[in-house]
């Protein structure tokens, strides 16, 4: 499996093997030369006082140790205050204590991880091929549709061989509006989808923009230490990660269209994307100035991404209350047979208990039984498959430090709230479609059956489903 953005394999192995050691032993190179006003020079393993004997040991190239002082100055002690080998010592590990609280939050391990967040995007992926109602034209995994499509076209097809008042209202009220649903639940998938890409580019950029900092902060301390020119930029990569991310989704033959019950909901990839932007640079060229540009890039990179995840968040939280305000057309329990007569007006088909409150007439079995024992059953095992895929699609795990974008969690709730949603729905159809199959062939069976077993059948048949699927996509 490939990371859908090209070079994020490359940018988390980078960020696993970042060098603060080194960052560290250029920050305290900078420090010997602003705390010196330039008198100190940096001689291998050691800083050299100029027109001197003194030294003091230089950090390792893991920034660790260093600061033991020998010989004098030629001087006073105006550049020392107190215990030689004290004020460097300390002064070494406030240093290095101040680049790890820096980056405490933003450890590999405390953060989202790409290659995680990539498998819940390829599960939308899948949940929107076993949901899509065109059939497929290259047979590829990520392009085109599955088998629902086909079955979908049999049902409808096939409809003719059936007819009747009950039958009519039966066809209008739930096999026609099947492909208008399963296109909403594909919608809600490509919704997940989108929200997950756009999470997955964020964490990606994430940790780019922080390897760059710390390489561009590690090079300007060099340049400090020796009274180069300093060059600090650094772009807040981020910015713009989650209309970038939602629409990589797209790429690879996937629809962005929304269709059927979906075409109320709205895609993150058709927002406005946020404007990238530089981090601050330093107000001044020495090692104060660099460190405190470090540390704020870091703030702004939060910020960044809260402003990121915020536009996730409002596009899930605005699609799962368009869902909850149409329920109607994702959620096809309004099977109803009606005949016309005021006592059986409204029943829905699991509610029929013989063939004297239906209107059905056979026209052809063969195509008849098509519809109830293959196009029936192979959409219901269809749904069943997408609802396992949609359900994982919005299981995504985006915890991280509190501080750092929308909080501990993200977005996360939203995007499992809306995920659970579609998977239940997914269910309650699944459990429609094979026990109508079910009810249409015990109802086509006691049709003009005058013995009683037919009609206990049906009776018997019509309790044990009168409590429903016992899923509830609303509650």
């Amino acid at each position: 499996m490939n990371l859908i953005f090209e070079g994020a394999g490359q940018v988390s192995d980078e960020y696993l093997n970042l060098n603060i050691g080194a960052l560290k032993r250029a920050a305290i190179d900078a420090w010997m030369n602003s705390h010196s006003n330039g008198w100190w020079e940096i001689d291998g393993s050691h800083y050299r006082i100029t027109g001197g004997d003194a030294t003091v040991t230089r950090p390792g190239e893991d920034g660790e140790g260093g600061g033991d002082w020998d010989g004098n100055f030629f001087l006073t002690d105006w550049i020392v205050d107190g215990s030689k080998d004290e004020e460097y010592t300390s002064a070494f590990a406030d240093i290095r204590t101040r680049i790890d609280n820096a980056l405490k939050d933003w450890d590999h391990n405390l953060l989202p991880k790409p290659k995680n967040i990539e498998e819940d995007v390829e599960q939308a992926r899948q949940a929107m091929r076993l949901l899509s109602t065109a059939a497929s034209t290259s047979g590829g995994a990520t392009t085109g549709g599955g088998e629902i499509a086909g079955y979908l076209k049999s049902l409808n097809q096939n409809a003719s061989s059936m007819s009747g008042q009950s039958m009519e209202v039966f066809k209008a009220k739930f096999i026609n509006q099947l492909e208008s649903a399963i296109s909403g639940y594909r919608g809600i998938a490509l919704v997940l989808g989108n929200a997950t890409a756009a999470e997955l580019k964020i964490w990606t950029e994430t940790r780019a923009t922080i390897i760059d900092s710390v390489t561009k902060t590690t090079t300007a301390f060099n340049a400090a230490a020796n009274d180069d020119s300093v060059n600090w930029e650094v772009v807040l990569k981020v910015a713009g990660a989650a209309v970038s991310g939602a629409k990589a989704f797209l790429t690879g033959g996937l629809s962005g269209v929304l269709e059927g019950a979906a075409a109320g909901l709205t895609l993150i990839s058709d927002m406005a994307a946020i404007s990238e932007k530089e981090a601050a640079k330093p107000d001044s060229n020495n090692y104060e100035g660099i460190m405190v540009a470090f540390e704020t890039s870091l703030t702004d990179l939060s910020k960044a991404i809260k402003s990121e995840e915020e536009q996730i968040k409002t596009n899930i939280d605005t699609n799962f209350g368009q869902v909850q305000a149409d329920k109607s057309s994702y959620d096809l329990t309004a099977a109803v047979v009606d005949d016309g007569n005021p006592e059986t007006k409204d029943k829905t088909i699991f509610e029929v208990t013989d063939d004297s409150q239906v209107s059905v007439v056979v026209i052809n079995a063969d195509l008849a039984n098509g519809i109830i024992d293959v196009a029936m059953p192979g959409v219901a095992a269809e749904l069943a498959k997408a609802a396992d895929q949609i359900f994982f699609a919005g299981q995504t795990k985006l915890r991280r430090p509190d501080g750092i974008g929308l909080g501990t969690n993200g977005p996360s709730g939203e995007i499992y709230d809306l995920g659970w949603r579609a998977a239940e729905l997914c269910k309650d159809l699944e459990w429609e479609v094979v026990n109508g199959a079910k009810m249409l062939r015990a109802i086509i069976e006691d049709l003009g059956v005058q013995d009683s077993s037919s009609s206990d059948k049906l009776e018997q048949l019509q309790a044990s489903l009168n409590e429903g699927s016992g899923w509830d996509p609303w509650d």
